[in-house]
């Protein structure tokens, strides 16, 4: 999971993803890893960060 960390590592609001990707014990249930997702794709698409680890 640790591997994940860099997704949106130059989006500040992405924190919040990277923290949840860092801690493994803490998964979230399916809905919220779609949203989680969802929000990746969305700010990958428009340029703002790249998953570079994914």
């Amino acid at each position: 999971a640790l591997s994940h960390s860099t997704i949106l590592g130059r989006n500040g609001s992405g924190g919040w993803a990277i923290t949840w990707m860092s801690h493994p014990h803490a998964a979230p249930s399916h809905s919220e890893a779609s949203l989680v997702w969802e929000m990746i794709v969305a700010h990958w698409t428009a340029g703002v960060g790249l998953p570079l680890s994914w």
